[in-house]
């Protein structure tokens, strides 16, 4: 980085951090150049993929692998502290590590549950079926500076998501209060706040399903992105310096 005129980031977390921790690279340019979406998801929620007749009353779901950083063991708890309060509650996971994860609920006891796997892009079919979905992080400066495809993913499908504040860009984006916050490490205290989400009315859910997927459209598609690319090489083919290109700034330019 200190022998580069600009570099690029993938959240304005790590631009942040980076001249926090290294003063010497503040005469760089910042360009902050996320993971964005691409494309349109579907919004019709195909339970028949989960091999449902009738749609579940409620409906948790996890996309992913079972790394230790995504929490999946986390995950089964609180929804097996969810089906105690709410036993028509369903837990849909989509993973190619299907063995394991059988054996990771069963161990657990999660009572209500799916596993299927997919390609990646049939993978929005089966997310969109989800009312809410899990992507628990824990506090961590790689979590911190990160930008995860997963959330935008589950958004776009019109799914909002089961998360902590562990992640800075997820956290402090907008349409963020539409999430569901929890503490990983309070397995109670979650599964009353999902609870407490899952009492509102299937009009409020529905609503909360559209303005996440509009956030993405508005704010997480290349048509940012390309504009943050034209800044990228403008800055290489001219002496800037100093500059800070934000992902936030976009977004309130976009928004005004």
């Amino acid at each position: 980085m200190k022998a580069s005129r600009v570099i690029i980031c993938p959240s304005d977390a790590m631009v942040k951090t980076l001249l926090h921790r290294y003063p010497f690279l503040y005469s760089k340019v910042f360009i902050t150049i996320p993971n964005l979406a691409d494309g349109c998801r579907p919004s019709v929620r195909e339970y028949s993929l989960w091999g449902f007749e009738n749609p579940p009353h409620f409906s948790l779901g996890y996309m992913g692998g079972l790394s230790p950083w995504q929490c999946f063991e986390e995950t089964c708890k609180i929804v097996l502290e969810v089906q105690k309060q709410l036993s028509d509650t369903w837990f849909l996971v989509l993973t190619q590590q299907k063995e394991n994860a059988e054996a990771i609920l069963t161990g657990i006891g999660v009572k209500q549950y799916r596993i299927c796997s997919t390609s990646t892009e049939k993978a929005p079919r089966y997310t969109a079926s989800f009312d809410l979905g899990f992507m628990l992080r824990r506090q961590h400066i790689v979590n911190w500076v990160a930008c995860p495809m997963k959330w935008l993913e589950y958004w776009q499908s019109n799914v909002p998501v089961v998360t902590t504040r562990a992640v800075e860009i997820v956290s402090g984006a907008p349409g963020a209060d539409l999430n569901c916050i929890v503490d990983v490490d309070d397995i109670h205290g979650a599964a009353k706040n999902i609870i407490a989400w899952a009492s509102s009315t299937e009009d409020e859910r529905n609503k909360n399903r559209t303005q996440v997927a509009c956030v993405v459209q508005d704010n997480w598609t290349w048509g940012l992105g390309k504009i943050a690319i034209e800044d990228v090489l403008t800055a290489v083919e001219t002496n800037l310096s100093h500059c800070r290109y934000m992902w936030i700034d976009r977004i309130r330019a976009n928004l005004t």
